[in-house]
């Protein structure tokens, strides 16, 4: 799976443990065992596959990481693994997430699961902002919590805490179709090294676009890193990006990761294998006018040859262009990222 989609889910890089004590808000559940986990995960798994069937059953938390635990009547109903990581200045992760980011990986049961969630929050959060307060620089940090977007039982606890749904990984189930028919005057072929520039400026389009809403960063480093990580990775092959050229001049692009079925991706999406789009864009005097629609389709045919099932791609819940155009193309939001940036609430 590509770096891009690494830095998008916040797992690019090693993410340290944030230690808490093994505890619950209601006291000590004396006791608990593995089995006890592998219940609460047993269940976790299942209840989100009830409300998502593309959802696939969740693995298990990381077993050497201190645990945030809730409980009820003497019994385990929720567990979460709180990391946080230092994102390095010159990582382009950067561009998607604070420099400090604090997270939460959470399993709830299904007996009260909001009442188990709201247990794991109110523990998490006052042990960051304290963390925070006492280190480092406030402004550039963030809380992170990825959920099923479907699980709207969740949306009153996770905004009661002061966490916003920023950005969504959707998801499209690809259909078998064929080659999407394409005007006279239009050119569609593979990108090459020798495309660089184009890539490279579309990529920076429409992450100057995105950049007018949470989820991506301006940051005066990224261009430059941008253009090293494509430039790489074209040499590599290890990015398929169809341009469209018309009169002679590259008009459109879209790129997509090559098939993967990696760990990353196995408990995203219940379809493989699966691929990741990142990049559509046109330049300015094409758009309205179906091109980018056409890019999309003819990225779909090309991967349903390869026998991929499902594409994944982000795009900002405020974006008003965003939600209709991939609505519209069959893809539907999977998790959401539930995020509160800065950390320490402003007075």
């Amino acid at each position: 799976m590509c770096d891009l989609l690494l830095a998008w889910l916040g797992e690019c890089s090693g993410y340290s443990p944030f230690r808490v004590q093994r505890h619950t808000a209601h006291g000590e559940v004396t006791g608990t065992t593995v089995d006890d986990e592998g219940t609460v995960l047993t269940e976790h798994s299942a209840r989100l596959g009830s409300v998502d069937a593309l959802i696939p059953p969740q693995l298990p938390l990381p077993a050497d990481q201190s645990r945030i635990l809730a409980e009820r009547d003497g019994r385990l109903v929720g567990l979460a693994v709180p990391a946080v990581e230092k994102i390095p200045a010159d990582s382009l992760d950067r561009g998607f997430t604070s420099a400090v980011q604090y997270r939460l990986r959470v399993r709830v049961g299904v007996d009260h699961p909001k009442d188990a969630m709201r247990d794991l929050l109110d523990q998490w959060i006052p042990t960051v902002e304290s963390e925070v307060r006492d280190h480092g620089d406030p402004a550039d940090t963030e809380l992170f919590l990825r959920w099923p977007s479907r699980d709207i039982h969740m949306t009153p606890v996770f905004l009661d805490h002061g966490l916003l749904p920023v950005t969504v990984l959707a998801v499209g189930v690809l259909k078998e179709q064929g080659h999407p028919s394409v005007p006279a005057d239009l050119e569609l072929r593979l990108a090459g090294a020798g495309d660089l520039d184009f890539v490279h400026r579309m990529y920076l389009a429409e992450r100057k676009f995105s950049e007018q809403f949470p989820g991506t960063i301006a940051r005066p480093e990224t261009e430059g890193l941008l253009r090293e990580h494509l430039a790489t990775r074209l040499a590599d092959g290890d990015l398929w990006a169809w341009i469209a050229i018309r009169d002679g001049e590259p008009v459109g692009l879209v790129a997509v990761s090559p098939p993967s079925d990696t760990r990353l991706a196995k408990p995203l999406v219940s379809l493989r294998p699966n691929t990741y789009l990142e990049c559509c864009c046109v330049v300015p005097g094409e758009r309205g006018a179906g091109l980018g629609k056409l890019l999309v389709r003819l990225a779909h045919h090309k991967l349903g040859m390869e026998g991929v099932r499902a594409v994944m791609l982000h795009y900002n819940l405020m974006n008003p262009l965003s939600v209709p155009f991939w609505s519209s193309l069959g893809y539907r939001p999977l998790w959401t990222h539930w995020q509160r940036r800065p950390v320490l609430k402003t007075p």
